[in-house]
This record gives structure tokens, sequence and C-alpha cells, in this order.
């Protein structure tokens, strides 16, 4: 399993939002936003749902592929761009359980 960080930041005037999902199985709902805040919006401070957006805890497909679409919102951009700046795919932490619990001894 993996954690996925997609950033996105929109230099436009009126800002834009672009549309992240996947089609892979996570604990994360899909799509999620980014909420791009054109030249006057944040792209320097990582905040979520601003500039970033996190799948957690992905699947790859029995070929081993994680599938992302992303698009943008053209309702708040006449412009009709969107911006993937970064990513980061990192393997998710999976809380140590014991094997064989034995509450008598």
């Amino acid at each position: 399993m993996y954690d996925l960080y997609l950033a996105s930041f929109h230099p436009n005037e009126n800002g834009g939002r672009t549309l992240f999902s996947t089609t892979n199985p996570t604990t994360t709902e899909s799509p999620q936003i980014v909420d791009n805040g054109g030249p006057n919006g944040n792209d320097s401070t990582w905040v979520l749902g601003e500039n970033y957006v996190v799948f957690e805890k992905l699947l790859p497909d029995a070929n081993g592929e994680i599938t992302i679409n992303m698009v943008g919102d053209w309702t708040t951009d006449s412009t009709k761009r969107f911006y993937l700046s970064g990513f980061q795919l990192t393997k998710s932490t999976i809380p140590t359980v014991a094997s064989f619990p034995d509450p008598g001894e």
C-alpha cells in the first residue's frame, strides 16, 4: 500500500480548481480537489486541499500500476488549464498487530 501526495498550483488570476481521482482502491474518497488560489494564492506553504491532496493506502492493480486522473474545473477557470506541480509516493505505514495474542498469559 502507498500514500500519494499530489501538488497543484494554478498561476491564473482567477485561480481554478484541479480535481484528482484514482481507479485504485484507497481509504481516501475520490475525487479530491485542490482549490488553487491564483497569483495571490498559497504556493509556498503546504495546505491540504489548497495546494495538495493525499490519497492514502492506494493499492496497485494486478499490473502493479496506480492510475490517477487529473482534470481542471472549467467552472472556476476559463483558461482551461491545470497543473501538476509535484508528487510524492511513499509506502503506507501499517500498524503493528500481534500475530497470535494470548490474553491468558
